[in-house]
């Protein structure tokens, strides 16, 4: 399957939007509860421009996801990380294509001169740890109990990986 990645645009955003509420109605996977609009993806776009890009992930002409780098801390000493995002239709996940979707944004991540990626996932999200572990990430941290859903309380992985 040939993954083809474009620089989100606005007109995306709806797609996006409703793969991310697919994350959030699993539950477990991110600290949103309530679903998103493609209003409020227009905000998180606004923040993923130049050296903190968002894309688009194609299959053909069909959105199957998305993927950004985002500020870590906003401090200026922090310039040289970012944090990762990877989002995929429960569809398409699964094939690799997240694999492909990590390796793409190391790519990238080095050219605007990022030195240091960051992944911040819950413990009980075992698949996506697995996946950021298979492309060479290592645990950094965790932090236990910080996010709390549904009466559900949730330990966060910090994991990392140096470029």
């Amino acid at each position: 399957m040939t993954l083809i990645f474009q620089l989100t645009k606005k007109e995306d955003l709806k797609s996006l939007a409703q793969i991310y509420n697919e994350a959030i109605k699993k539950g477990g996977i991110t600290a949103s509860v309530a679903q998103e609009t493609t209003t409020s993806f227009e905000t998180f776009l606004a923040k993923h421009q130049k050296n903190r890009p968002m894309y688009t992930l194609f299959i053909g002409n069909e959105i199957v996801g998305y993927c950004s780098l985002s500020d870590f801390y906003g401090r200026e000493g922090y310039q040289n990380t970012a944090e990762v995002s990877l989002y995929l239709t429960e569809k398409t996940q699964g094939q690799g294509l997240g694999y492909q979707a990590l390796l793409f944004l190391e790519k990238e991540a080095r050219k605007i001169g990022i030195t240091t990626l960051l992944a911040f996932i819950f413990t009980s999200n075992q698949k996506s740890i697995h996946l950021f572990e298979k492309n060479g990430y290592k645990t950094y941290g965790q932090l236990p109990q910080v996010a709390q859903m549904n009466n559900k309380n949730y330990d966060l992985a910090i994991l990392g990986k140096k470029l």
